[in-house]
């Protein structure tokens, strides 16, 4: 009887587990500035580096972010790529992910 038990509890755990959904996926398909961008940005502004009025560029809003200056060398910044000064400074690099959606934004004309 409890090895029955066990086993149908081990069967379920095991059902549970598989179904999980996967959340490893990135969702990029529609990435605007006001979806997704806004939101990325907002650690480069808070931490006071590109706020508005920042000598270095501001990505506070969305006329200064798809203006930015070193929109350029943003994507090889944000990968931390030799030859570019890494961002964020002295922070955590963005996921993939994130990485991927400023590509995306980047690559289709800055939506808002």
């Amino acid at each position: 009887m409890v090895k029955k038990l066990l086993v149908s509890i081990l069967f379920i755990s095991l059902l549970v587990v598989s179904c999980k959904k996967d959340n490893s996926t990135c969702d990029d398909a529609a990435v605007t500035y006001n979806g997704q961008i806004k939101t990325i940005f907002s650690g480069c502004t808070a931490s006071g580096c590109h706020n508005s009025g920042s000598v270095s560029g501001s990505l506070a809003n969305y006329t200064d972010s798809k203006s930015f200056p070193l929109m350029s060398r943003m994507l090889g910044a944000l990968r931390g790529t030799a030859g570019f000064s890494a961002m964020p400074q002295g922070g955590t690099k963005l996921s993939d992910c994130d990485i991927s959606k400023v590509e995306k934004w980047i690559n289709s004309g800055f939506p808002e």
